[in-house]
């Protein structure tokens, strides 16, 4: 993974459930990759969220890793 997208990670576990879940921006191919061949399942693509980010926090640049345009976030899951 590089340094230059943005990932956020949450834990979660219950009773019967226990799962891993990783969210990150469409332009970090390299975390794409990685989470896929580790095991974990794309699961949610938050379309333009970054448009919503940006409101916040108004320095996340528009352009990413790549030269691809920072738009979209995408969450992946993992069942243990």
């Amino acid at each position: 993974m590089s340094s230059g997208g943005i990932n956020r990670i949450k834990s979660s576990s219950a009773v019967y459930k226990k799962q891993n879940e990783v969210v990150t921006t469409n332009d970090n191919i390299g975390a794409i990759a990685f989470y896929q061949k580790i095991g974990f399942d794309m699961v949610q693509i938050y379309h333009d969220s970054m448009d919503y980010v940006r409101k916040f926090k108004p320095g996340v640049p528009m352009m990413g890793e790549n030269h691809i345009p920072l738009r979209h976030e995408i969450e992946f899951s993992m069942h243990l």
